[in-house]
């Protein structure tokens, strides 16, 4: 049963950064490093949570905070004009 943990963290954790990066959120992209390299960590693999983190830096840009790309003066202005 623990030999299937690792491969079940790992494969969750890909799904929830694919999810993260595909709605352009940076928590599920978090969310989803952390899984990965927990189960990197249980398995021993060292090479496993460099590469990890070094997608996270590569798609961070990616997930952006704001989805519309607006900033907050942007929104503020667009709703005193509603």
């Amino acid at each position: 049963m623990t030999t299937w943990l690792w491969i079940v963290v790992l494969l969750v954790g890909a799904a929830v950064q694919i999810v993260g990066v595909c709605k352009q959120q940076r928590i599920l992209l978090a969310m989803g490093t952390v899984f990965v390299c927990c189960a990197a960590c249980y398995d021993r693999d060292p090479v496993l949570v460099v590469g990890q983190l070094l997608i996270t830096i590569a798609f961070w840009h990616r997930a952006s905070k704001d989805p519309q790309g607006l900033s907050s003066k942007d929104s503020s202005r667009k709703r005193g004009s509603q």
